[in-house]
């Protein structure tokens, strides 16, 4: 039987990576909710997911199907509204020490689209909203906050207290849950459900957190890391020259970020210093494709690399995991993406940020993943014979040990029949209630 599911995301798709392996092995109709304002802000329209989903006859919708009837003045709205910005706060600041014509019409834009947002919340929540969850057999999320408390209050009128089996499932190779004092709002909502929580690798123990039920917890490894894709877009990369591919981090203009309020948000400074190495790459033999973090402000960013005469990047939007493999080398900054490389035996050059270890949220064992990256970037690390010579000979049994040493935190799972799996474990858990 043919399972229905849905999955909601909402800050990145890291998430529809983790599925991706697993709905090529099984039958099901999948339904992607982006909880946001346009589907197209996550998935864009002529980007090679949009076109995977279409060939494996995969919706998308995004809130604004949840609504029964809309109005010409609503859509038109939800047209001009965004939830990618940094705040306000962060370019005044900047503004203050240096003024830009640009900075400016970017802070006017940003506070327009904080009204626009300010109406359309008010006015959705007037509007007759459809029974739009009813028939799914699971549905999966993952662990991070909501975007905002509007989007919080979408989710629980849909999805809330309509005997629904909800999958937590991990947005990365690890996710600290272990060692967090506090419960993120989308599990504070889902906790009350019927549920279960995915985890990743064998060091993680979520159940460790006294508000997570041990039986409601499955170890299932991380599927990205051994998948072969069947759907590349080769014309992507028509070029011969070697291509690297550079992960960064969402930035802010704050001189201080903090972790509670930011995220994992570098501070502006930082992400000079780690976007100022690729100056020195030969692009007469290299081809430099940037995967920016995805709730970074792409038009924010582009202005950066205009002004630092990086423009010559590539962008990409779309999962990695469906040309990871197209690349010779990676520059990552602190991201589990480049994890993604280390499974594959390509080259990472992993750059060292000292916040990263004073973060204690960051646990050692999590830590030691990134240490097994072909080379690490310190200070005074020296980029030159990776970054101008395009035949440098890399040790490939290091990056096979490296790739073998990842793999021993994760379990060799088979996916074929995984709704069978998670049906067994919400009987199972029936029972014990009942």
């Amino acid at each position: 039987m043919m399972s229905k599911i849905c999955l909601v995301v909402f800050r990145n798709l890291a998430e529809f990576e983790y599925l991706i392996p697993i709905i090529e092995k099984n039958k099901c109709k999948l339904d992607i909710i982006v909880l946001d304002y346009s589907k197209n802000d996550l998935i864009e329209e002529n980007s090679i997911l949009r076109h995977y989903c279409k060939k494996n006859s995969i919706s998308i919708f995004d809130i604004r199907d949840f609504l029964k009837n809309r109005s010409f003045f609503f859509n038109l709205l939800s047209q001009k509204v965004s939830s990618k910005s940094i705040s306000i706060k962060s370019l005044l600041s900047i503004l203050k020490n240096k003024f830009t014509i640009d900075k400016l019409f970017l802070l006017i834009e940003y506070v327009f689209n904080f009204l626009l947002k300010k109406i359309y919340n008010f006015i959705f929540f007037k509007m007759q909203l459809k029974n739009f969850a009813k028939n799914y057999d699971f549905v999966f999320i993952g662990h991070r906050n909501f975007k905002s408390n509007f989007f919080s209050e979408v989710f629980k009128k849909i999805f809330l207290k309509k005997n629904l089996k909800f999958i937590f499932i991990p947005h990365g190779p690890h996710y600290v849950r272990k060692f967090s004092k506090y419960l993120s709002n989308t599990e504070n909502l889902i906790l009350n459900e019927n549920y279960i929580n995915i985890s990743a690798n064998n060091i993680e123990k979520p159940w460790l957190n006294r508000l997570i039920n041990k039986s409601r917890c499955l170890n299932m490894g991380y599927p990205p890391f051994k998948y072969n894709s069947n759907y590349l877009e080769k014309q992507k990369f028509k070029s011969r020259k070697k291509k690297i591919l550079v992960i960064s981090r969402k930035f802010d203009f704050k001189k201080e970020v903090s972790r509670k309020k930011d995220g994992f948000t570098t501070n502006f400074k930082s992400f000079s210093v780690f976007m100022d190495n690729l100056k020195i790459i030969d692009t007469n033999k290299f081809e430099i494709y940037l995967k920016p973090h995805p709730t970074t402000d792409i038009n924010l960013l582009r202005q950066f690399l205009k002004e630092n005469n990086l423009d010559n990047l590539k962008i990409l939007f779309d999962p990695m995991l469906f040309y990871v493999k197209s690349f010779d080398l990676i520059y990552s900054y602190h991201s589990s993406l480049l994890l993604l490389g280390i499974a594959n035996s390509i080259p990472v050059i992993y750059h060292e940020d000292k916040a990263v270890k004073k973060d204690l949220s960051w646990h050692k064992k999590y830590l030691d993943f990134y240490k097994l990256s072909y080379l690490i970037k310190k200070k005074n690390t020296k980029l030159d014979k990776y970054f101008k010579n395009a035949n440098h000979n890399y040790n490939f049994k290091k990056l096979h040990e490296n790739k073998l040493k990842l793999f021993k935190n994760f379990k060799n799972f088979r996916y074929k029949n995984f709704f069978v799996i998670l049906n067994k474990q919400f009987r199972k858990n029936d029972k014990t209630i009942y």
